[in-house]
């Protein structure tokens, strides 16, 4: 029997013809288009520095065989890779273009301004000395990396106090610890470096060294409370001045009593440096109102001031040159007898202060005499509510504070009321183009300032001395 092909025959016939239909229905355009060729590329970074290397790489649509780069500022200029690596040598903002192609078309892509290369600049610079004698000079030469073409030179306390000069020569005529600032530049970037303290200028003789080696203790009453006004007055032995400085120095306690003796390593190092100190307790009031605390202490303050005016001649001091101090609390009294009047309060506040005896506390004793003082020494101080009250028409102040103060911040605490430490007393102090200066101690407690002395006695006897001569 013979092999039936005809089943077979008719399957493979309809596959062939399917197969035909499926080619002529391909054809037709009724199935999917060709992909349209697109140039896209993308960059491996659009802001790079001299020298580094940029990818890039093709994204283009439409399966292109051939691709002819263009590299405005690069190097290489052009490339025929799908994905080539470029470098730029010099600064500046570059186009990137990309032309792509198959065998049947091309489409061209510029994308401006695509890359930019900057050339970072590092600050940096040396000097021929940090510690220098008034009236002698120190050479800055600047270090900065990234080919700089500009600098700008802060010199606090030099002469000249500013220089565009690469390299500047700087002279220092007063005695003092200042800051250096250097800003770098070029055509792309900048840094500025800060050095601060960097620079000692000393002097010699009164107010510049320990000149003075022993030293004598006077108690005094300053007030009509013989129990509450008391003043330890420190002087030199052997100092036959009339006209001397006096730093009167509320002790501290949170106005519940305070203890002189703490006080009185700084107040021999004063002594020793040609200053008169005063060492001053206050009234210890019954009560649990802050505020009637504060003015009470405040108006103290303002009646020694008083009395130490009054007994100018008797201490051999110049009447004109008494500054005002505190440590802690006596230190926030001191503050807001410098820096607080009549005028920053409404009639409402002013009747209570009125009620507790003014502000002035004349009350207290040494009428006929002004309280006003020549600047203001504060440990570990601060002031409530606000820092409106200080204007260009107070004084300046030389604060010591330590970064870890629990007790009173260091910088500003949101409580109630808002407390603001020495940092932004003196910040303020300066915005308002008076004379601030801040003597940080890292770390410190509340009382480092009164137990480090030593490490700021020169500077603050040469903010004592800028004012007095």
């Amino acid at each position: 029997m013979k092999p039936d092909y005809s089943f077979t025959s008719r399957i493979i016939s309809s596959l062939v013809l399917s197969a035909i239909l499926m080619f002529f229905i391909g054809c037709s355009g009724d199935g999917p288009s060709p992909v349209e060729l697109s140039a896209a590329f993308a960059a491996s970074a659009t802001s790079s520095e001299i020298g580094q290397s940029i990818t890039y790489t093709d994204q283009s649509t439409g399966n292109p065989v051939s691709w002819n780069w263009t590299f405005e500022g690069g190097d290489p200029a052009t490339s025929t890779e799908q994905n080539p690596t470029v470098t730029y040598p010099s600064v500046g903002t570059f186009d990137v273009s990309l032309t792509v192609s198959n065998q049947t078309t091309k489409d061209d892509l510029t994308k401006a301004d695509y890359v930019t290369i900057i050339q970072t600049i590092t600050a940096d610079f040396s000097f021929s000395a940090t510690t220098v004698l008034e009236g002698e000079s120190i050479q800055y030469n600047d270090e900065s990396t990234g080919d700089p073409t500009e600098w700008n030179w802060a010199f606090e306390g030099g002469d000249p106090a500013t220089s565009t000069e690469q390299n500047p020569e700087v002279t220092y005529n007063k005695a003092g610890v200042y800051s250096v600032t250097l800003t770098s530049s070029n055509s792309s970037d900048d840094q500025t470096i800060v050095e601060e303290r960097l620079i000692s200028v000393t002097c010699t003789g009164i107010y510049c060294e320990p000149i003075f080696s022993t030293y004598k203790k006077t108690n005094l009453v300053y007030g009509v409370d013989p129990e509450g006004h008391q003043m330890i007055v420190y002087e030199p032995s052997d100092d036959s001045r009339t006209d001397r400085p006096v730093v009167a120095i509320m002790g501290g306690g949170a106005f519940e009593g305070t203890n002189l003796d703490l006080m009185e390593p700084l107040a021999i190092n004063l002594v020793n440096h040609g200053a008169i100190v005063a060492l001053l307790a206050y009234r210890v009031i019954d009560t649990e109102d802050g505020t009637t605390e504060l003015v009470n202490a405040q108006q103290d303050c303002r009646t020694a001031v008083r009395y130490l005016r009054k007994e100018a001649i008797n201490l051999g001091i110049n009447p004109e040159h008494i500054f005002i101090g505190g440590n802690g609390s006596g230190a926030f009294a001191a503050l807001f007898h410098a820096y607080v009047d009549e005028s920053d309060f409404s009639s409402a506040e002013l009747d209570i202060i009125n009620g507790l005896g003014g502000l002035e506390g004349e009350n207290q004793g040494n009428t006929g005499f002004n309280s006003e003082v020549s600047g203001i020494v504060s440990l570990a101080g601060g002031m409530y509510n606000t820092l409106d009250p200080v204007t260009n028409q107070d004084v300046p102040i030389y604060a010591i504070h330590g970064t870890s103060d629990t007790e009173v911040p260091y910088d500003s605490k949101a409580t109630t009321p808002i407390t603001y430490g020495s940092k932004s007393i003196v910040d303020k102090v300066n915005s308002v183009g008076l004379k601030g200066q801040l003597y940080t101690i890292e770390g410190g407690s509340h009382s480092a300032p009164r137990e480090r002395s030593d490490d700021y006695i020169l500077e603050l006897m040469y903010f004592i001395r800028d004012i007095v001569e």
